[in-house]
Formats: structure tokens, sequence, C-alpha cells
């Protein structure tokens, strides 16, 4: 006898099959990119100034790049840039990495180029010869460009602490044959409080905690770091911006923690109004307790010193 009644496995299977179409586009990965090709009589501009064809800065078939813009967001922009520095910094120079950035570094508002440039080359490129499907989505990103121009295992980092970041920047390091200065850990970046007594010149400061696991922030010039572990070397990171109208430059730096080997790490450079810096505290504790130590920043502002205080607890 026929029937007009339903399957009920058949509908459930069918149910099974829209449940998991609906999961896969929730899982959609967002750090990911497509591979693209970029023009190849694209032009950029290298750091005296001249134009020059893009295929002729590319050292081998694997140049890693830093797509680098201001107006990204600033966690994009600092994961990429310190995750670079941790196998750059403690090397030599290397043409095997680049950044194309909206600004060359004598002009950047961010000082970090100033930074990357002495380690790596760097160019300015129009953003209409980068692929608007990437560009759209207003995150820093990296990649590999070969002779061609063809790019690929285009990457948009999302996490200091994550295993895709740190999985895709400790292939780099290997593909390199470097080792990374720091373990890849959570970095931060508040809005900072504005300091000092200059009307004309004023610095901001923001900082940022690095610890196993999990990320400490404080607004401003001090940070409580938390646990930290006796004979393990650490730095807290004090980021500025200087918000005036006149040059800062910092000509002194006075630090407490002297007898422990720590070492204060400042701009060379000229702070412009508009750019930022970094002041970076490096430290290694010998006794477990709590700890507290004062760094006093000398600058031609008017006024006193300023303070950065670092605290926590060093335990065995």
């Amino acid at each position: 006898m026929l029937t007009n009644r339903r399957n009920p496995y058949a509908l459930l299977l069918a149910l099974l099959s829209i449940v998991a179409g609906l999961s896969g586009c929730y899982n959609v990965d967002t750090t990911r990119g497509e591979p693209f090709d970029i023009d190849p009589v694209a032009t950029v501009r290298n750091s005296e100034g001249v134009m020059q064809l893009l295929s002729e800065c590319i050292a081998s078939d694997s140049t890693f790049v830093l797509r680098i813009k201001n107006d990204y967001p600033v966690k994009g922009r600092s994961i990429q840039l310190l995750k670079i520095r941790e196998i750059t910094d403690n090397y030599p120079p290397t043409n095997d990495i680049i950044i194309l950035a909206d600004e060359l570094p004598e002009n950047a508002k961010n000082q970090n180029l100033y930074y990357l440039a002495k380690k790596m080359r760097v160019f300015k490129i129009a953003d209409s010869l980068l692929p608007e499907t990437i560009e759209e989505r207003e995150c820093a990103y990296v990649f590999y460009l070969d002779k061609k121009l063809h790019a690929s295992n285009v990457y948009l980092p999302d996490s200091m602490d994550g295993d895709k970041t740190y999985n895709y920047f400790k292939r780099l390091a290997i593909a390199m044959n470097r080792e990374p200065t720091h373990i890849p850990r959570p970095f931060y970046r508040g809005k900072g409080t504005t300091i000092g007594r200059s009307r004309s010149s004023t610095l901001s400061f923001s900082s940022s905690s690095f610890s196993s696991g999990t990320s400490i922030y404080q607004q401003g010039q001090s940070v409580n770091v938390g646990s930290r572990r006796v004979n393990k070397g650490y730095y807290e990171d004090f980021y500025f911006k200087n918000t005036g109208s006149d040059p800062v430059t910092i000509y002194d730096v006075k630090n407490s923690w002297n007898r422990l080997g720590c070492k204060v790490e400042v701009p060379n450079e000229v702070i412009m109004p508009g750019s930022e810096g970094r002041i970076r505290v490096y430290y290694k504790l010998n006794g477990s307790g709590s700890f507290n130590n004062e760094v006093k920043v000398y600058t031609n502002q008017n006024g006193s010193y300023q303070t950065l205080n670092i605290s926590g607890t060093a335990t065995r």
C-alpha cells in the first residue's frame, strides 16, 4: 500500500546536513587571506624617495612582507611589529624581509618604522596596487612574495599569544635559521593618560605587560605585573605619544633596579609632535617576595622627571 508518510531517517539526515552547512558558515578563518598577484610593473618608493619596480626589490622567491598602514587598528600593527622584532632585533639587517607601508620611515608617525628600517627595507606603496578584498578588512597583514609578485600564505594576526600567530612566525624563524629572542606573549595597548607640565610638549603614556598565558594591562605610567618567576628575564613596555606641538627628547634615565641588571631602552631619535615611541624595561628578579621598580625619565619638558613604575610578586 502506498503512503505519503516520509522516512523519518531521511528527514533527520537532511536536518543534520543543514546544521553542518550553517556551522561551516560560522567557522570561517578570519586570519587567512586568499593568495593574490601584484601588477608586474607595480612601483614603490624606497627610503631615499626614489621610485623603482617592486619586482626589483624582491630578493628571493620567499621574501617575507609586512603590510603596515597608520589607519590600521593599533593592536594588529603592534602584534605584527613586535613579532617580527623577535626574530630581527639580535640579527644583522636582511633583504629577505620588507615592509610595504603608506609612509617612509623619515616621515613616519609610527616610530616603530624607525626601529625596523635599521633591520629591513621599507617601501611606500599605493593602496590600489594591493588586493581590495584584503585592504578593505583594514587590518595589518603579512605574506610571502616571489619575484613574479605572486603573494601566498597571507595571514592577518589577531592575537599575540594565539597558536596561529605563534606557529606562523615560528615557521618564519625556522626558515631563516633564527631563534626568537622572546617567547610569544600577549600584547595590548591602551589609550594612555596625558602627563607632564609643559603645555607645548606633552607625552601620553600607555603600558603593556607580558606574562605567561595572560595579559595584564594598567593604563598610564604604572603597571602591576602580578606573579614573576625568580631568575627569569622579563621586560615591560611603556608606549607614549607626543601630543604637544614641540619636539621631545629623552636625555637621561635613572633606574632603581641597576643592581639587578635592569636595562632601560629608550628611543635615540627626537620624538616629533604626533609621533609615538616606546620605553622598554628589562629585568630579572633574584629574590622572592614583592618588588617595586621605579624608572625616572628626564626629557626637555618643563618640570621634573616622569616616573614609570613596575610592581608585582616574585616567586620561585
